[in-house]
């Protein structure tokens, strides 16, 4: 076990490093966003995206049928553990993200994501639902990607609730691909590294301290294969998603030690858009 001093250094140094990028992060959102083209702002958020969990020690795996940079209008649903979960899947893949309404309201990180083009979704309004629903249909008709977490809630990783079907309409819709991800996090030893999620009572600030404090992690996404989701229900769809990303996390724990499929990603390597 670590000196507790340990992670106390581990803590500032990087805590340090995290208020850089955020500063970065602003800076690029309110000065440069705004004067490049959506194909540059792409490569612009997963750079960033790709800094912060370097700083975080986070180290992310892709398993399954990853999309490749040319992917477009597909709708990407995942289980939800952690606020981390969205930088990983914008390190990987260039997306709009539906989140609560309630992430607006969050000191910097809200301001930044309503830059970027997050669309913010008011729970259980009906109201809120219907306009969304019309934002991401004209998202992915334009060819872009969306992404969204159906169980509307954090879990600890270990079990996926049951997803909302709502959004799934507007691929249907769309025409878009529908592609399931599981999300997964592990420690260095191999064991399930719980210590990320991000749920109950837990602030944001304790939830960043937290995982400054920790001294590596590494998470995977697993893609499924995508679904054409052009004349489905939208409720069978969400059920089938369901039942391929509870799968997929009943399969990774253990995690495979060997797999044709899996990708450990060097950054420098990952495709862009």
């Amino acid at each position: 076990m670590g000196h507790p001093r340990n992670g106390c250094v581990r803590r500032i140094g990087r805590g340090f490093r995290l208020i850089g990028k955020l500063l970065e992060g602003l800076l690029l959102t309110w000065r440069v966003f705004p004067r490049l083209t959506p194909p540059q702002q792409a490569v612009l958020i997963q750079r960033w995206c790709r800094d912060v969990l370097d700083v975080l020690s986070i180290r992310l795996t892709l398993d399954g049928e990853v999309p490749s940079g040319r992917v477009s209008c597909a709708m990407f649903v995942a289980n939800h553990i952690s606020w981390v979960d969205v930088l990983l899947m914008n390190a990987c893949h260039p997306v709009h993200f539906v989140a609560k309404s309630e992430v607006r309201q969050w000191p910097i990180i809200g301001w930044m994501a309503a830059g970027i083009g997050t669309l913010f979704l008011k729970r259980n309004s009906s109201r809120g639902l219907s306009r969304v629903k019309k934002s991401v249909d004209a998202v992915l008709r334009s060819g872009e990607c969306v992404a969204h977490f159906p169980e509307g809630t954090t879990t600890d990783g270990r079990s996926v609730c049951s997803f909302h079907s709502g959004l799934f309409q507007s691929a249907v819709d769309a025409e878009a691909f529908i592609w399931p991800v599981g999300i997964s996090y592990r420690r260095p030893d191999g064991g399930y590294d719980e210590d990320i999620a991000f749920i109950g009572s837990q602030s944001l600030v304790s939830s960043v301290l937290h995982l400054l404090a920790q001294p590596a992690t590494e998470a995977r996404l697993w893609f499924a294969n995508p679904i054409r989701s052009a004349g489905g229900d939208r409720r069978a769809l969400a059920i089938h998603c369901h039942q391929v990303i509870e799968q997929s996390l009943t399969n990774l724990f253990p995690f495979p030690v060997h797999s044709k499929t899996v990708h450990t990603i060097p950054w420098a390597c990952l495709s862009l858009r």
